[in-house]
């Protein structure tokens, strides 16, 4: 930025150079159209005015030329200012970037809601999966129990070798609820695992916006400093 200023600065120095320059030129060539006309009426000029004009035209040639280097590198000045503003255009501004880091904030937290819902949604399709399965299991357990019992009752040995098949039956359907319940355990604990982290998460994330709205407070003072101080050095200047 300072040397964009810089280069501003010279490059509105040359311009007011150049056109003071031109002015004076003008002037002088006036001057010399009315020495030469004169001259050529025969009112003559004395010597010592003849050799002035003479070192006259000798400087506004070498100032003539002095001139179109200074015209070049005026040109090329403006057009390092060109670029640079250009590139400083292409720049964020700092407002910019908190919009945009605001943005992907947004979007972020906007991307976890979709994935928590979804998530959501396989769990419940999931859940309702295994108690179809349960019913299913369970109907066809009651229908097998049902039609059996009354083919077993008349035998005692029948309805011994019957109890022991609901024995096992028992045993199985004991069995899945251990492992039901250790899969219930498994997913509490991992649900209370994940609310600890989100906490911590949330923690953190009321920290950092804490801080972001620090820093953005300090920038907006540090801009009114920066404003005040040039105001100051133009009214002191």
């Amino acid at each position: 930025m300072e040397m964009l200023e810089s280069l501003v600065n010279t490059n509105e120095s040359l311009q007011e150079q150049e056109e003071a320059f031109r002015q004076h030129c003008k002037a002088h060539k006036q001057e010399l159209l009315h020495r030469l006309k004169e001259l050529d009426e025969g009112r003559g000029l004395p010597e010592e005015e003849l050799e002035r004009l003479i070192k006259v035209e000798g400087l506004y040639e070498s100032e003539t030329e002095r001139l179109e280097k200074i015209s070049q590198l005026l040109a090329r000045k403006t057009q390092q200012v060109h670029v640079l503003r250009r590139k400083i255009d292409d720049v964020a501004s700092r407002a910019e970037l908190v919009q945009y880091e605001r943005r992907f904030v947004e979007l972020y937290e906007q991307i976890g809601s979709n994935l928590e819902e979804t998530r959501s949604f396989y769990n419940r399709y999931n859940s309702l999966t295994d108690c179809s399965k349960f019913q299913q299991k369970e109907i066809s357990i009651l229908n097998s129990i049902s039609s059996t019992f009354s083919s077993v009752a008349a035998s005692e040995s029948r309805k011994t070798e019957f109890l022991q098949q609901l024995q096992v039956i028992k045993n199985g359907v004991q069995d899945n609820l251990a492992r039901v319940q250790a899969r219930l355990d498994e997913a509490t604990k991992k649900r209370d695992d994940e609310a600890a982290k989100l906490a911590k998460a949330m923690e953190r994330q009321r920290i950092y916006f804490k801080a972001v709205k620090q820093f953005q407070e300090e920038c907006q003072k540090n801009e009114q400093l920066v404003s005040l101080l040039k105001t100051r050095q133009a009214g002191g200047g």
